[in-house]
């Protein structure tokens, strides 16, 4: 029986090294918790949309690099994408 208090994506280790990729490629513009935080969103929303799961730890990471990639981020919030 699973854990209930350790979050489901700890046991998908596609998710755990996409992190640890993102984060080596972006530490210098995002801390941790924020590349984690926008891995988990655009899992959540890819997931839901009926993506399917063979298809979910390339779309996630290309998601991901997409707003995390400081151009685009800084685009987004400005109203220009």
């Amino acid at each position: 029986m699973r854990d209930l208090r350790r979050p489901a994506w700890l046991d998908d280790g596609w998710f755990v090294d996409c992190v640890e990729r993102l984060f080596a490629d972006y530490q210098q513009h995002h801390p941790l918790s924020a590349i984690l935080a926008v891995a988990r969103q655009c899992r959540t929303e890819l997931d839901g949309s009926g993506t399917p799961a063979s298809a979910l730890p390339e779309l996630v990471e290309r998601l991901a690099r997409q707003r995390l990639t400081p151009e685009t981020a800084t685009a987004a919030e400005q109203g220009t994408t």
